[in-house]
């Protein structure tokens, strides 16, 4: 283990910030772009994360801008003492994802299956991002931060989520944010990595075949 990994489960210390952070240092302040909302009529992603105690829960969305950036923006919040109300969260969802034409919603099938199960059935094109595909994720966000072509407007909490994540290897030899060791709910983050998986395939294009 490393220095922190060892302090904290080896001794018992707390240890200053985030243990072992997936992002190179200044990563997400050089993304920062001031003023960046959400625009209709852009190609929207969006993803919903809940956190396994079911006290916390995130609604991010990613928006190809016209420069091959993506935007990323928190949209919602849920927090709650007991836990949190799954009809009121895919009510939101759906109206938002209504409102900007969103090409998916993607989830994790471990936490937000029963989101989803509703979208679905309310005819909402939703897209699991859990397992293997959560790892490509993960990765994918890093990209797209590493090469500045992820923005974001500074929002507080999504911030504050992406800054608290921890990093954990896979057996592959892969990795994904594990929301056990980061330093407080990460949903957010989460569900922006999801977002960003989605986002950077590529669109379906029309083919126009002359006779």
């Amino acid at each position: 283990d490393n220095l922190n990994t060892f302090r904290t489960e080896a001794l018992c210390q707390w240890v200053e910030g985030v243990i072992d952070s997936p992002w190179p240092p200044e990563a997400w302040a050089d993304c920062y772009h001031a003023g960046l909302q959400i625009e209709a009529g852009l190609p929207t992603f969006l993803a919903i994360d809940v956190t396994p105690d079911r006290k916390h829960a995130a609604l991010v969305a990613v928006q190809q801008l016209d420069d091959d950036r993506l935007a990323a923006h928190l949209v919602d919040t849920w927090d709650a003492v007991g836990s949190i109300d799954d009809l009121q969260i895919a009510g939101t969802v759906a109206e938002v994802a209504r409102k900007l034409q969103a090409r998916s919603v993607a989830y994790d099938r471990w936490t937000a299956a029963g989101i989803a199960s509703r979208l679905a059935g309310a005819g909402i094109p939703v897209g699991d991002c859990s397992g293997p595909a959560f790892s490509q994720a993960c990765d994918e966000l890093l990209g797209a931060m590493s090469s500045k072509r992820l923005a974001h407007a500074g929002q507080e909490v999504l911030t504050e989520h992406v800054l608290s994540t921890a990093k954990k290897y896979t057996s592959d030899g892969g990795w994904r944010i594990i929301r056990a060791k980061s330093a407080g709910p990460v949903a957010a983050a989460v569900a922006l990595a999801m977002a960003v998986h989605y986002a950077v395939q590529p669109l379906p294009r029309a083919t126009v075949i002359f006779a």
